[in-house]
């Protein structure tokens, strides 16, 4: 079994992360196209609006990646966090990184004051509509209680 770990991407990842970023592309249909995905990366790393995790096994090989968008409840009055963009390396699924990649964007998401975190999947992906941690159910993306609730 490989042992991985997960830490925040910064500008200097980005290369590594268009590669994965190109194939989780590909996954869902579209044509690769790594020159546009690296700029993409680019200009949300770059300009703060997305947050991405990378899973590494120990000899630093990158083997998945999470991308986070932050947003408002309007009417919680409260940030928000949507895990839009989840891939793992075909060869290491199922062996525990998407469960930590989540887990890893959950705590990301309470520390920076988000309220929730959704999670957004393509309507056919069914192995990744309950891909969240075993112990948690399909409400522990709720950071902590609506002030209406």
């Amino acid at each position: 079994m490989v042992e991985f770990k997960v830490r925040l991407a910064d500008i200097n990842d980005v290369d590594r992360v268009a590669l994965l970023f190109d194939l989780y592309r590909q996954f869902y249909g579209q044509t690769a196209n790594f020159r546009a995905v690296r700029h993409f990366l680019y200009e949300r790393i770059n300009a703060n609006q997305s947050t991405v995790l990378l899973a590494e096994t120990l000899k630093k090989d990158t083997i998945g990646f999470a991308q986070l968008f932050s947003g408002f409840s309007s009417i919680q009055m409260a940030p928000v966090c949507m895990l839009n963009d989840l891939y793992v390396l075909e060869a290491f699924r199922k062996s525990g990184v998407a469960s930590l990649l989540i887990k890893a964007a959950h705590k990301h998401a309470a520390a920076a004051g988000a309220v929730s975190m959704t999670i957004q999947t393509r309507i056919g992906n069914k192995p990744a509509q309950w891909g969240g941690p075993r112990e948690l159910d399909r409400n522990w993306a709720n950071l902590r209680e609506s002030p209406a609730g």
